[in-house]
């Protein structure tokens, strides 16, 4: 996109998507990139109004404002808060276990070493990342697929059972740790599953 000034001469102008003239983006620009003052452009954004999708030469429609949060977003209201995004990243070990029937102590007439172990380090870690601009509550559940096998989570040191507060920018990671002897022989068998949700009440 180009324009020409009054002596004849051109010059480069940026073009902009469908997404940054709904925005209001382009109104503010267009009025020199101010709020104040003689105005000359408009546009309803979220003043309760039908919404307008590009600029108008109209001073009954809304005032555009820029709004210096991260990201920058524009608004009718000049002390508008930003939109509340929630958003988070979660990364998945393996969840690939083992279990073992342990070696028998003749002393002590039990199976030492009995149990399930990860298959690698910390193949059995969740973590969750908040990418999103406010706080947000994470709960941990485990479904078994197989009778007699129970899944729980812990922190690395204490027991996570309650959902789990996570700030901006905050970030959780959860073990899962399996108990139980299976009914039954299995091989490279789904055992259960775990599932992730984002809200509920923290402790």
């Amino acid at each position: 996109m180009g324009s020409c000034s009054d002596d004849g001469t051109s010059e480069n102008v940026a073009a902009k998507t469908a997404a940054e003239f709904a925005s209001g983006e382009v109104t503010w620009l267009l009025n020199g990139s101010t709020s104040e003052g003689t105005l000359a452009w408009y546009q309803n954004l979220d003043n309760d109004q039908d919404k307008d999708t590009y600029p108008v030469l109209d001073s009954s429609h809304g005032i555009v404002y820029r709004i210096e949060a991260d990201p920058v977003f524009y608004s009718n209201d000049p002390n508008s808060q930003p939109p509340v995004i929630i958003s988070v990243d979660i990364t998945w070990g393996d969840l690939s276990f083992t279990y073992s029937d342990g070696t028998w102590n003749a002393n002590t007439h039990t199976y030492d070493g009995a149990g399930w172990t990860v298959d690698t380090e910390e193949s059995n870690s969740i973590t969750v990342d908040n990418t999103g601009n406010t706080g947000v509550n994470v709960s941990y559940a485990y479904q078994n697929a197989e009778t007699g096998i129970t899944g729980s989570f812990t922190d690395g040191e204490n027991p996570v059972s309650a959902p789990v507060s996570l700030p901006e920018n905050g970030s959780s990671t959860v073990y899962l740790i399996l108990a139980g002897k299976p009914e039954k022989e299995l091989e490279n068998a789904i055992i259960g599953s775990v599932t992730v949700t984002i809200g509920g009440e923290s402790e």
